[in-house]
């Protein structure tokens, strides 16, 4: 089990969050990404400080963790920042991170409300051979009353 996670079980998970918090940035200033990218999760889901989420995420992507690609893009959306959110979600599907593909086809259909840009990011998906991104098209060519182009997958 790693330090970070030892965090997590032993001080955060009993109660003891300030003194987790502490451990962990401890831990992240002597470079460890899991620390890192742990603290950019509790600012964002637990705390709510979508600004100091973004700048952990940013600094566990800045040393190396692809995770994070993935999981900025949250506190990004919440902010409102829906273009830096896409740019970290193209990054995420570029490193094949197994959500990446969801949230950015969510992204162009709730945020930006763009399904013709969904579509084409998921034909494009599609084509190049990934089962998921055929799902998700034909979830939205039904959505859209596109069963026809739906059977044609």
């Amino acid at each position: 089990m790693s330090k970070a996670d030892e965090i997590h079980e032993e001080l955060y998970l009993r109660g003891h969050e300030n003194e987790a918090l502490a451990a962990w940035q401890k831990l992240a200033a002597e470079g460890d990404v899991e620390a890192m990218s742990m603290l950019g999760a509790i600012y964002w889901e637990e705390l709510g400080d979508y600004s100091e989420s973004i700048r952990w995420f940013g600094n566990a992507i800045s040393a190396g963790d692809l995770d994070s690609r993935y999981w900025i893009s949250f506190p990004l959306i919440e902010l409102g920042q829906f273009e830096d959110a896409e740019s970290a979600l193209l990054s995420a599907v570029d490193t094949k991170h197994p959500e990446a593909i969801i949230g950015l086809t969510n992204l162009y259909r709730n945020q930006l409300r763009a399904a013709d840009q969904a579509e084409r990011f998921l034909l494009n998906q599609a084509n190049s051979g990934l089962l998921r991104a055929k799902v998700l098209l034909v979830d939205l060519y039904l959505e859209q009353n596109k069963s026809e182009l739906a059977r044609n997958l």
